[in-house]
């Protein structure tokens, strides 16, 4: 079971690094087959879990917010991508 939630939890991170990288939730959803809405709500998700949120979407590209900075600087220094 905690194998499971680890896995699910470790695709979101690698939802969210997409979204980074790519510049936009439209071209991270075609990078692993999924709808932009499908994307968007994993990174809702995510955001509603942790408590903040990740990207400012008052602009038409997503860009990370302060926290969302830092949670992508602990993901890249933890390895926890690997």
């Amino acid at each position: 079971m905690i194998d499971r939630v680890i896995k699910m939890f470790k695709q979101v991170i690698y939802y969210f690094i997409a979204v980074v990288e790519q510049g936009s939730f439209s071209k991270a959803a075609k990078k692993f087959y999924l709808s932009q809405s499908a994307i968007s709500q994993q990174i809702t998700k995510l955001e509603n879990d942790l408590g903040f949120s990740l990207f400012d979407r008052r602009t038409y590209y997503p860009t990370l917010t302060e926290e969302g900075k830092r949670t992508r600087r602990m993901i890249i220094y933890s390895g926890m991508l690997r």
